[in-house]
């Protein structure tokens, strides 16, 4: 298996440089290949950038987490939903059924305007009749 760990660091850097975001390495964890993503705006969520097994990527904001693998066929479409999210172009829909969480999906706006799902994080299994109710969270972009 390829170790894709500098491309994946280079990436994350480009994206920091950017969107004008200090980059670190996670403090919580310095043995794991992770980067914390830093905004001068106090109400930013933490973002979280990370290479798994050399091979699948991770992205992580507030309460969802998302991995893109395998690297090589991923990239592109990772950094474009990561960058998205800075740009408001990338968004996260929590999609409930009652009081439940069923998934948190994480979208990218297409050129049409039309937002795309990129993603789906499962959060039970348990799938009621009834219609979903959405909250959408987007990080709104910087002028």
């Amino acid at each position: 298996m390829t170790d894709h760990s500098s491309e994946a660091e280079a990436m994350f850097h480009r994206i920091a440089q950017r969107q004008d975001l200090e980059i670190c390495r996670d403090p919580l964890n310095p043995d794991a290949f992770m980067f914390e993503l830093v905004s001068d705006i106090a109400d930013d969520p933490m973002v979280t950038l990370g290479l798994q097994s050399d091979d699948a990527l991770s992205f992580s904001v507030q309460d969802f987490c998302c991995e893109f693998f395998p690297f090589e066929d991923m990239k592109g479409l990772f950094e474009k939903a990561v960058e998205g999210w800075f740009t408001a172009q990338s968004r996260l829909v929590y999609r409930w059924r009652g009081r439940r969480l069923i998934k948190i999906e994480l979208q990218v706006k297409m050129k049409s305007g039309a937002w795309q799902r990129v993603y789906t994080h499962l959060c039970s299994m348990i799938f009621p009749l009834w219609t979903t109710r959405d909250k959408i969270l987007y990080r709104t972009s910087r002028s």
